[in-house]
């Protein structure tokens, strides 16, 4: 493995293993993608990490929360966007996979649709590989028994959900490596071994944002914004008289001057459409009712 760099954009559950791999990928020991990290404002920029695994120096970007239904990924995917068009070094997406626990359904089918989402009709499967975590050493003839099947039920999934968008023979170009994060940071074994071969092939791709140009697609739903805007009108003047026994007192009647104005506010919404290369279009503010009150001034 050489340079230059290879970033890697990593998606996966949690509970797969995905950010122990990304801390071994950089030379970690599991300080820089922590918990505390995954937070809903977390940007892009903030969890990108740097290091070295073996010779070849890495980028790492932990997509934390990324597919979960019970988040909004539209500021996620804007931030990843704008930071894969930006960076010089990101060549590809991996998938991490607990190699116990191979059920493949609505979960990962989001995440590759969220991939898919942002490169519309671009062959982004050539950019995405698949690595299964948790393939402990004590566990070796076993881990070796189970990878055919593990290989084609990811095949299935594919054919399942993109056979449109993936053929078979494409899907089966997508590698998979199997790996324990924790003893691929020794050398000479067979974990260290798949990670190098998941470099190389990386290091051989063109960077992301030159192979699958990004498409001006709408990301979500429009969201409604509401302002209110206030139109100060004419004003007169009143005179009234007050004193007197007309009102139970005593004493001369005086009068005084009232001004009142015209004051009407305004109520307005547009909507905001967010698009998968970061843009944003407004449509134009658009009354939807007024409130017209005489005030006194």
């Amino acid at each position: 493995m050489s340079n230059p760099k290879i970033g890697l954009v990593a998606f996966g559950e949690v509970g797969t293993g995905k950010s122990t791999l990304c801390n071994t990928l950089i030379g970690s020991n599991g300080t820089a993608f922590t918990e505390s990290e995954r937070t809903e404002a977390q940007t892009f920029e903030t969890i990108g990490k740097e290091g070295k695994f073996g010779n070849q120096e890495t980028l790492l970007i932990d997509t934390p929360g990324l597919g979960d239904a019970q988040r909004n990924d539209a500021a996620h995917l804007v931030q990843m966007a704008k930071y894969i068009k930006e960076n010089q070094f990101i060549r590809c997406f991996i998938m991490t996979i607990n190699v116990h626990c191979p059920r493949l359904g609505d979960r990962e089918r989001r995440l590759f649709e969220l991939i898919s989402s942002m490169y519309p009709g671009a062959p982004w499967h050539k950019h995405i590989a698949i690595v299964w975590t948790r393939c402990y050493s004590v566990m070796a003839n076993q881990i070796e028994n189970w990878k055919p099947e593990r290989k084609e039920g990811f095949k299935r999934f594919i054919d399942t959900y993109f056979g449109k968008e993936v053929s078979k023979e494409k899907a089966n170009a997508i590698p998979q490596y199997f790996v324990d994060s924790i003893e691929a940071r020794q050398n000479n074994n067979s974990s260290y071994n798949e990670l190098c071969h998941l470099l190389a092939w990386a290091g051989q791709l063109t960077l992301i944002k030159d192979d699958l140009p990004q498409m001006k697609v709408k990301l979500g739903a429009p969201k409604i914004e509401e302002r209110n805007r206030t139109e100060f009108g004419s004003t007169w003047s009143v005179t009234e008289k007050y004193g007197g026994r007309r009102y139970g007192l005593f004493g001369p009647k005086k009068s005084r001057t009232i001004t009142y104005q015209k004051v009407t506010t305004i109520y307005e919404e547009r909507t905001k459409q967010q698009f998968t290369d970061g843009s944003v279009e407004y449509t134009d503010w658009k009354e939807v009712r007024r409130d017209t009150q005489d005030k006194r001034i």
